[in-house]
């Protein structure tokens, strides 16, 4: 490493001391507040999600079908015993198993579920579903954390990506960033209070290991503002996350057919 990149390094975990953060020895003991250097799961320049770390594609013992979608859960009785799907040509499959294992996302999941016959009565009946099983859970209880990006201009030029320094390989693997930083903020619990959440809530929140949001940098445009920003060397982009969100919503179908999404 540089002395020049050790240097900045030695800046930026300066300005988050001076804001409040205290460094983090390691980040995946458990405890993620304060911050510590960022790593992600990238390989030769691409993400490396489970089934392409763990080589499933060349497992003798797993099938992967691509362009299919699942219709349906099939069951005997109450117990799962195989799906029902389509191929991108319009033609019914179908796939018998001892298990069937739901993992198709937020949405999805419910929505197979729900079109499978299992979930509240009243959803199911309006859509003429056969009710395999009577579940009011299902497509309840949603939340999902909330990011801002934030896009500044630099007054430096060619300090970000986009620029000749920001060329070499190692700036490809990932996004251009340094560090995480996780903080617990008190007036959390306080302010979740005066809005009237629960006891509960109010305990959890103001727990000094929980952290409420996560603060990272990019040396670039990222998130959905980069359709409308050029990578020019100029542009940075922090991301603020909502990390404990106490809101819920909930989610439905449209349709008993599959093609359609939710509501």
């Amino acid at each position: 490493m540089s002395s020049s990149l050790i240097e900045y390094l030695s800046s930026v975990a300066a300005l988050f001391t001076s804001v409040g953060y205290s460094p983090n020895p390691d980040g995946s003991s458990g405890n993620v507040k304060g911050f510590f250097e960022r790593w992600e799961s990238w390989k030769d320049g691409k993400r490396q999600p489970a089934s392409i770390a763990y080589q499933v594609a060349s497992c003798s013992n797993v099938t992967v079908q691509t362009n299919t979608m699942v219709k349906r859960v099939l069951f005997e009785a109450k117990k799962a015993v195989g799906v029902e799907a389509t191929d991108g040509y319009g033609n019914t499959l179908v796939f018998k198993s001892t298990e069937v294992i739901v993992s198709a996302g937020t949405f999805r999941s419910a929505q197979l579920l729900l079109v499978s016959g299992i979930g509240p009565t009243e959803t199911l009946q309006t859509h003429s579903i056969p009710i395999v099983h009577e579940n009011p859970h299902v497509g309840a209880n949603l939340h999902d954390h909330l990011v801002v990006p934030l896009y500044w201009k630099l007054k430096i030029p060619n300090s970000a990506e986009g620029s000749p320094a920001f060329q070499g390989t190692a700036y490809q693997i990932g996004l251009p960033g340094d560090y995480l930083a996780f903080y617990h903020d008190p007036e959390v619990a306080i302010a979740a209070k005066a809005e009237g959440a629960s006891e509960e809530e109010v305990q959890f929140l103001a727990n000094e290991k929980v952290c409420h949001t996560e603060v990272l940098i990019n040396y670039g445009a990222a998130g959905l503002g980069t359709t409308q920003l050029k990578s020019d060397g100029m542009t940075v982009t922090t991301m603020i996350v909502d990390m404990i969100p106490i809101s819920r919503g909930t989610i439905t179908i449209a349709s008993s057919d599959i093609s359609f999404c939710c509501l």
